[in-house]
């Protein structure tokens, strides 16, 4: 029993964002904290995604351009941000500053009225990272992580451009 525990400590404090994630740990703070990091990996797994197919016809040009020229530095930045859990009635789940890789600060009880999916915690991470390149434009950070999020809710991501669905073939066969 003592192995189990230590396992499931560790790897909670693993999951969990280290030493300093106790916080709440046991009374709800867990989960919100793991969808948080699972956010993390979905969101620059989907940045890094885009291309230039990908995005809908209503997406500004400077806001497809921006994501297009600095997909790679967004999600590397979405990856490596920490997240700080506050114990904080902000107004706004998250807060960060224009520094590339600034911990992200979340405020537990905002969080968890904000973001209750997969989804919602992606694209307010895709937004701070944004802050991240050195914009500090609200609307500009939401229009990046709104046209990010439409192109994967939409299938955009999965549309590959081709000639051909099938290369040259000779001497197939088949039993």
């Amino acid at each position: 029993m003592k192995v189990y525990k230590s396992i499931v400590i560790g790897l909670t404090l693993s999951l969990a964002g280290g030493a300093l994630a106790w916080h709440h740990v046991g009374n709800g703070g867990d989960s919100l904290r793991l969808l948080w990091w699972s956010a993390r990996d979905h969101a620059a797994f989907v940045v890094q995604r885009m291309h230039a197919h990908a995005f809908s016809a209503t997406t500004p040009d400077g806001v497809r351009a921006r994501i297009l020229e600095h997909k790679d530095q967004l999600a590397a930045d979405i990856l490596a941000s920490p997240h700080v859990w506050i114990d904080s009635e902000e107004a706004h789940c998250a807060m960060t500053r224009p520094i590339p890789a600034a911990p992200i600060e979340l405020s537990w009880s905002t969080c968890r009225k904000a973001s209750q999916s997969l989804s919602d915690a992606a694209k307010v991470l895709i937004h701070e990272a944004v802050h991240h390149l050195g914009i500090e434009d609200e609307s500009f950070a939401d229009d990046v992580a709104l046209a990010v999020w439409r192109a994967w809710s939409t299938g955009g991501l999965d549309w590959q451009p081709s000639s051909s669905p099938f290369g040259a073939r000779s001497g197939q066969s088949a039993v």
